[in-house]
């Protein structure tokens, strides 16, 4: 019973933490830092970065995987904010995490982000999946 009761402690406190930050971000602004060029010797298209605060920002070639990154129990440093390139935008179109829709990820598809609304809906007709805010994108929920 105490591992069960522990268990769930745990999560509710992850869970609590991914809604702080996300709220945290949502509420500071995303404005703080500004999105940058990603280096040009990455190996993938960056789709995310993380920036914390007083050093270099950090890319991500997954979204899922960074917002997992982001939301675990133990961090590089205090993330001061996120930005997701926009998946409806040609080349390095920077949008703040906090800002941006997103579409679940299926199989063999990745998560993507938007920037506006009606283009993720476009999107998500399309390939016959749903799109989500934010707080569940930053939680790992999926179709």
């Amino acid at each position: 019973m105490k591992t069960t009761l522990r268990t769930y402690a745990m999560q509710l406190a992850a869970i609590g933490a991914v809604l702080l930050l996300a709220f945290w971000q949502t509420q500071a602004g995303d404005s703080q830092a500004a999105a940058v060029s990603a280096p040009s010797d990455m190996r993938c298209t960056p789709h995310g970065q993380i920036h914390y605060r007083g050093a270099a920002p950090s890319f991500h070639c997954d979204l899922a995987e960074m917002f997992a990154l982001a939301s675990a129990q133990e961090q590089r440093g205090h993330i001061s904010t996120m930005f997701v390139r926009d998946s409806g935008a040609a080349g390095e179109h920077w949008i703040p995490a906090a800002q941006a829709q997103y579409i679940g990820r299926q199989p063999r598809q990745p998560l993507l982000a938007f920037a506006d609304k009606q283009h993720a809906l476009d999107y998500a007709s399309r390939n016959g999946i749903q799109t989500m805010p934010y707080s569940l994108a930053l939680l790992g929920v999926r179709d």
